[in-house]
């Protein structure tokens, strides 16, 4: 199977700090810029959305700094109610704390 079905389990990050997501993210830490370039801030919203994903389903962030590697793993809060039901797509949020330099950011879902 080399692309999944329409209907298989997705997630995405929609925006970081109000500002919009790549679909296609290419930034390498700072060599050809960034995906999503904040303010000096202390933390920053998440906004994730999942397809065809459980609502008991847990999603979590990871943040990764490029200067420390210390990883965080924030879990998401589901923005209820759906935000569609074909397919089930729900909203999420995170407030994740932000560092000076580059991070990355990804998400994963835990399915019940």
């Amino acid at each position: 199977l080399l692309w999944p079905p329409s209907d298989s389990p997705e997630v995405r990050v929609v925006s970081v700090g109000g500002e919009a997501a790549p679909a296609d993210p290419r930034a390498a830490f700072g060599t050809f810029g960034a995906d999503v370039a904040l303010p000096v801030t202390s933390s920053t919203q998440v906004l994730i959305e999942t397809k065809n994903v459980e609502p008991e389903s847990v999603v979590e962030v990871r943040i990764t700094p490029r200067d420390t590697f210390n990883a965080q793993v924030i879990t998401a809060t589901r923005v209820d109610p759906a935000i569609s039901t074909d397919p089930l797509t729900y909203h999420w949020t995170a407030s994740v704390p932000t560092n000076l330099g580059y991070s990355a950011i990804q998400v994963k879902v835990v399915r019940p």
